[in-house]
């Protein structure tokens, strides 16, 4: 082999591994990013069940104490637009007021069983590693630290999503789904023959 030919070769080497550099670099952004596609994803879902089930049992808001104003109800163009936007807000204030602790606790409070004994502890988790990527850049901060311990990042690190974490945060999505989707349904279910009785 020529000298000539070696340095093409290098060179070709080179090139490909800057190529694949970039390819993982990208592929590292999005799975990153994976963290806060997921809790975008959830919240829209609890938000839309929450609306739903409160439009098909309005027992579910009786506690909720939302009321809309003068003006709220006079722009409203019909009395179920003015209710579909008390469900939003309560819904809305459902999600703001806690995390996924909070609604799980709520949840059963409502009737829901069946959440595994560590799924708010894993869902906590996935919504503080959002809070950092979107707030910190991804850099672990001392509230991160305290109270996701377990994780094993130090104040100031940062945090890497790793596939096999992924995996396990979208198995634990997937069973808070599948068991607020069978409460819910079995609600909305009863609300409805209650109303065809």
């Amino acid at each position: 082999m020529t000298t000539d030919q070696a340095t093409e070769i290098k060179q070709e080497i080179s090139d490909y591994a800057e190529k694949w550099d970039a390819h993982l670099s990208g592929f590292n952004v999005g799975l990153e990013w994976m963290p806060v596609l997921i809790v975008t994803i959830v919240e829209a879902y609890l938000m839309d069940v929450l609306v739903y089930t409160a439009r098909t049992d309005s027992t579910l808001m009786e506690e909720s104490k939302m009321s809309a104003s003068y003006s709220e109800m006079t722009n409203a163009s019909s009395l179920e637009e003015l209710l579909q936007g008390l469900r939003y807000q309560w819904a809305r204030k459902f999600i703001n007021e806690g995390g996924p602790k909070c609604w799980i606790k709520s949840l059963k409070k409502m009737g829901a069983r069946g959440y595994s004994s560590e799924l708010a502890k894993e869902m906590e988790t996935l919504w503080g590693i959002r809070h950092l990527i979107v707030h910190s850049t991804g850099i672990s901060t001392p509230d991160f630290v305290r109270r996701h311990p377990d994780f094993g990042v130090a104040v100031g690190e940062k945090i890497q999503v790793r596939l096999n974490q992924l995996g396990d945060w979208v198995k634990h999505i997937y069973h808070f789904v599948d068991v607020t989707d069978a409460y819910f349904a079995q609600r909305c279910k009863l609300k409805s023959s209650e109303k065809q009785s």
